[in-house]
């Protein structure tokens, strides 16, 4: 497993997957550039899963909101899939809004995003936000 702490996100590599964990807000700044960075670096080496742990993120405007969603078509233009966890409840209100939810996976904890992202039988414990 390789590890990477950068300044506004971390990397966790677990084979075809990869767990980003930004360490603040997306709202477009240079957290934001940041992250798109690492997205690019990871769809250019061909993983299959990505999986962003939110816990840490209090807030998303219509910037970091374009992040999330450019780093779900990187990944799926080629068959990759992303999946979202640990939204707080002001980002899952956010996401039920616009219902990102329905086009992006959600998911409590990273060991389920792992196993949903995989195809390893996680689906029953994906979140509902988002979905009607």
């Amino acid at each position: 497993m390789a590890e990477m702490d950068l300044k506004y996100v971390s990397v966790r590599r677990l084979g075809e997957v990869a767990v980003l964990r930004p360490h603040q807000s997306l709202l477009g700044g240079e957290e934001s550039e940041e992250f798109r960075g690492i997205v690019k670096g990871l769809d250019g080496e061909r993983l299959r899963c990505l999986v962003i742990n939110l816990r840490d993120v209090d807030l998303l405007n219509s910037l970091g909101l374009g992040t999330l969603v450019d780093a779900h078509q990187r990944f799926a233009e080629r068959g990759g899939r992303v999946c979202l966890v640990a939204a707080n409840k002001r980002v899952q209100d956010l996401f039920a809004l616009i219902r990102l939810g329905v086009v992006i996976d959600c998911f409590p904890t990273e060991e389920a995003a792992i196993e949903g992202c995989t195809g390893k039988g996680a689906d029953a414990t994906r979140t509902a936000f988002g979905h009607p």
